[in-house]
Parts: C-alpha cells; structure tokens; sequence
C-alpha cells in the first residue's frame, strides 16, 4: 500500500525549450538477514519519502551486501526472475571479506511489488540491503556518468568514490557496506538526504547504508566518510558505489524545483520546513496541499491560515485555490492553496490550528507558473464511494491539473491515483492519520479532465483540483473568471 501523503502536480506548458526535471525522492528501505543458503524475497514497503511502494516508471536502486569469508556472486532480481541492471559487483578481501552487488530498475507499468536477494552463500554470512526509489530520472540515460566505486581493507568504515555527474540537476546516490564480527551498528552519514542504515550480526557481521546529495552543481563530488557502524578493526573490510542519477526532461514551463515537504499531525499546526540544501527561488511558487477533520467548532481555512513562519525567503500573498467542506460533523475538507516567492532563500509555512481534529499536508515548489493569473480553474466534488472524483475542468492550453482529496476511512487501505494522473502523495494510514491521496497530470493542449481516485472501500469522500497556467498561458476566459471570483478574462 502507498503511504504517502498530500503533494502537487506539474504543469507542461508550450513553446520551452526542453528542460531538466527534477528527480524526486519516492522512498527507501533497509533490513537484513542471518545467512542463508536461499533466497530472500523482499517487499516494497518504503518510508521517508512519496509513497511506500514505486509507481510505473520510477527507479528502483538496490544495494545488496554481506559479510563472508569468501568472494561471493550475489544477485539483485525480479520476481519473474528478471535480472536488475547491475551498476557494480565489489569483493574486499580481509579476514571478514564484504562483497557488494548494485543494481537499478525500471518499473514497468503495472509496477512490481517485490524484489528477489539471492543467497547469501554460508548460514555464517549475514545479509544487509537498501532499496530508494526516485521519480523523474531519465528513462533512456538513467545513470548520468560511469558509476565510481572504491574498496578497503584493514577497517569498515566506508570512504566513498568522488565522482562528476555532466548534467545540471544529477542527483548523487552513495551506498556502502562494511564486514566485521564485533558490535555492528548502524552508519551515520549527515550530509546524505534519505539516509537508510543498519547492521546485522552472525560469524560474520553486514552493516550497510545508503542516501543521496541533490546540491551538486558543478566539479567533482567526494561524499565524506560514513561514521559509526560498530567497532571497527584490522580484520574488517569495506566497499563503497558512487552513482549519478540524471534528471528526466520535461518541454514544459512549469516544473517541480524543490524537495517534497509533507507532514502529518492531530490537533495541532501543520509545519511544512523545507530542508537544509532546497532554498526556495525568487519567481517561483508553492503549491500546497491539505486534507483535514474539522470539529464543530473548526474551519473551514481561509487563504490567512497558510503563512510562511520562519525563514530568509520572502513570500507574496497567498491564495486558496479549490476548496470543498463536506456538510456535517466531523468536516472533511479538501484544500489547495499557492503562494509565489519573491524573494530567494529558507522556508517554513504553516498551516493554522483553527480547530482541526488532524490533517495531512503537503508543500511543493515550481518554476514557471504565471504569476499574475496562475489559477486558470477548478472544480470541486463530494460523494460517499470507492471513486472520489471532482468535477472536470476544461484546460485551455498547457497546464497543470492539482487534485486533492480526504476519506473518511479509519483503516490503512490501498488508495489509487486515476489513470490519467500521477500519484504525488498520500497517507492511507486512516487508523492513525488523516487519510486523502494527491496527484497531478501535466497536459500540453487543452485537455478536460477531473481528478480521481480508487479506494479500497466505499466511504465519505471530499476532493478539489486547481488548474495551473504557465507564463505565457492566454489567461482565463470570461466564463472562467466569474467562477474565479472576479480575475482578468479574455
């Protein structure tokens, strides 16, 4: 199941040049086994990112570890099996020897949900992996640059190969292993985003971590060596891959240029910091969306609840963009709102407690919206199924269509983005959290569409989409302006 949470679209807009898109961080995993002679089946189950489990055409990257004696041949597959494209194959050879094997894949369409680890060759060899999934790498070129990788002996702490990615917008993923008999721990790696790690124990012990670098701009990147993992000695061993990720192109004005904020709370403000490294730019806008149980007493927002509360960005005046509020207590509503940058620098927003039971919410930065007119439309819609929808809007020209919606559902249940759109965050944890999936759908011509979902069963349900125009987008028409309260029309 997908738990992920509230996030954006991203609008395609004509006449641009061919631009890099930025990659975007679905998920990760980490977790190990005592040795073994057969395989292991691992499950998508991700966290820390999107979702927790890939979508059709993300990328899958997978570092498979163990600690042994000897130089072993591990492999990475489908269940099929497919083999996964294999970016390295190490061996260092001490008294406890780490081998490690790298592979990537492609999702296809209808995407996997599990994964195939060979054995780890001795029940006295432990095995460690990680998995992170990314969305919008490169699908004919994935891997930017000749992956670098490095091994040593005589320690297991991990000093990773530099490498030079050729493409503005590369995102740098590092992994590494160690092997050893005595207290293994966890890495640490604090200039690594995403950052999964941990240890495994047997006669010979697996420790393993793996995270990414997205501030790469130009020259080589050498990530700093990992800390922790236990108490190293002379009879360890280490290896290390260095992978550039390049970015898929979009020909499109409006595309995604910051990291997903999301969060999750009860009662309380939303805060939505953007990290370390994801500085907000001047020109740009951020969409915001957010799924909430409101009391008697609550709600519903008003564009005055999202301000931004800490921060060196400067921030213009915020909008409410589609909104729908279903008729009694306990309120469900469904809210989009944008809010354009001024002034380049750190950002956190929040979202007012005005007496909230919880709420999910999501904050996404792009480049290339019109910032006079940027709300071209939006429909809203309300219903008790298993197929949230709002009403369809009829895009004219290149645009974005932003779809929210929250359930009433108190289970952890599948909820699918619709086959038009691409799933850009959800929480379906409703035993927990509050529960609504986001998605997006960027269109080059005018298009008419609604954003919808499926759900695992049938509940209350509120839903809203905005429509987004680029900079050269002709505005809204006549018709599309009273509905919009009174904007310029042509």
């Amino acid at each position: 199941m997908r738990r992920i949470l509230l996030t954006f679209a991203l609008l395609a807009l004509a006449g641009e040049a061919s631009a890099a898109r930025t990659i975007r961080y679905v998920g990760g995993m980490t977790a190990g086994f005592a040795g073994k002679t057969s395989s292991t089946t691992v499950t998508f189950d991700l966290t820390g990112g999107m979702s927790d489990v890939p979508e059709g055409g993300d990328l899958v990257l997978v570092s498979y570890c163990t600690g042994s004696t000897a130089d072993r041949t591990l492999t990475i597959t489908n269940t099929t099996p497919t083999a996964y494209d294999y970016l390295s194959d190490l061996y260092a050879d001490d008294l406890y020897d780490a081998n490690m094997r790298v592979g990537y894949r492609f999702m296809p369409s209808t995407p996997e949900t599990q994964m195939i680890l060979s054995q780890t060759f001795s029940t006295a060899d432990a095995g460690r992996y990680t998995v992170h999934v990314f969305r919008g790498v490169d699908p004919s070129t994935p891997i930017d640059v000749a992956s670098t990788t490095i091994t040593g002996i005589n320690s297991r702490v991990v000093n990773p190969a530099a490498i030079t990615p050729s493409t503005a917008g590369a995102w740098i993923w590092i992994t590494g292993c160690g092997a050893g008999a005595t207290a293994t721990t966890a890495y640490t790696a604090s200039h690594l985003t995403g950052f999964v790690s941990g240890g495994t124990a047997d006669n010979v012990d697996s420790v393993i971590g793996s995270g990414w670098y997205r501030q790469w701009t130009s020259g080589a990147y050498d990530g700093a060596d990992f800390a922790a993992g236990g108490t190293s000695t002379t009879d360890d061993s280490w290896a290390s891959t260095t992978v550039a990720l390049r970015p898929a192109t979009l020909t499109s004005a409006i595309k995604p240029t910051g990291g997903n904020v999301i969060s999750s709370v009860g009662a309380a403000n939303v805060v939505l910091a953007f990290p370390t490294g994801e500085d907000v730019t001047s020109g740009n806008h951020v969409v915001v969306g957010c799924a909430t149980w409101w009391g008697a007493a609550g709600g519903p927002y008003a564009s005055t609840d999202l301000t931004k509360t800490a921060g060196t960005s400067t921030v213009g005046t915020v909008t409410l963009d589609s909104q729908y509020r279903t008729g009694a207590d306990p309120f469900k509503e469904a809210t989009v709102f944008s809010v354009p940058i001024t002034g380049s620098g750190t950002l956190t927003l929040t979202v007012a407690n005005a007496g909230i039971d919880g709420a999910t919410c999501v904050a996404q930065e792009y480049s290339g919206m019109d910032s006079t007119t940027r709300v071209q439309d939006q429909n809203t819609g309300t219903g008790t199924s298993t197929t949230p929808a709002t009403g369809t809007v009829a895009g004219t020209g290149e645009v974005l269509f932003f779809g929210a919606h929250i359930n009433a559902s108190a289970a952890d249940a599948e909820i699918t983005a619709g086959a038009d759109f691409d799933g850009v965050g959800e929480q379906e944890n409703g035993a927990s959290w509050t529960s609504g999936a986001f998605e997006e759908r960027i269109v080059t011509t005018d298009t008419t569409d609604a954003a919808d979902w499926t759900l695992a069963s049938s509940v209350q349900w509120a839903a809203a989409m905005g429509v987004y125009q680029d900079t050269t987008g002709g505005g809204p028409t006549c018709a599309q302006s009273i509905a919009l309260m009174g904007v310029g029309c042509r």
